[in-house]
């Protein structure tokens, strides 16, 4: 939550089989408790809590429950956004990213708009350094897709969303935060 206004639920995902777990948060909250819960999201259903926690500016980006501290951690994927130019929408189209690391082969990685804000999503793993934004009719394959973007080097700043009407990398206005419980 921000200071002085209202808070709100965040579901947490473990970021990688390494038992930490990642929320994105909008870069405004400077506050944030760790839950964990039996059923939906409410005071009600809390197992468990941390006490009200500051969200560090840092660069130490997870809290440590074992040691009671903000910790630097490193994760071992990337996600990246893609804001399409409006007019590679339309009925049947979904988006797509062709991702691959320098020098070997890539894969198909569907991306997914899970807040419907018009700005899609895919993470995978940090050592894919390039990438290739699709819009898709059908399944992904190189002959069903549509308008593409070119090569693109996959960002290693904060400037982790892609804009198509712009054709440049931009900053997305979230942060990332682990809980290692």
């Amino acid at each position: 939550w921000v200071t002085g206004e209202d808070g709100a639920w965040f579901n947490m995902t473990e970021s990688a089989t390494d038992g930490v777990y990642e929320v994105e948060i909008p870069e405004e909250c400077d506050n944030i408790i760790f839950t964990s819960m039996e059923g939906e999201n409410d005071w009600n259903n809390k197992k468990q809590q941390t006490e009200n926690l500051t969200v560090p500016t840092d660069g130490k980006n997870a809290y440590d429950l074992a040691s009671g501290t903000w910790i630097e951690y490193v994760a071992p994927n990337v996600t990246v956004y893609f804001k399409p130019k409006s007019t590679w929408a339309g009925e049947g189209v979904t988006f797509a990213a062709w991702i691959w690391a320098t020098g070997g082969d890539g894969s198909w990685y569907s991306l997914t708009d899970s807040d419907e804000d018009g700005i899609y999503e895919v993470t995978f793993p940090k050592e894919l350094d390039n990438i290739i934004f699709t819009s898709m009719k059908g399944a992904n394959d190189w002959g069903n897709k549509q308008p593409q973007t070119g090569d693109l080097k996959v960002p290693t700043d904060e400037k982790n969303t892609y804009d198509g009407e712009t054709e440049t990398w931009v900053e997305f206005g979230t942060v990332t935060v682990y809980f290692k419980p």
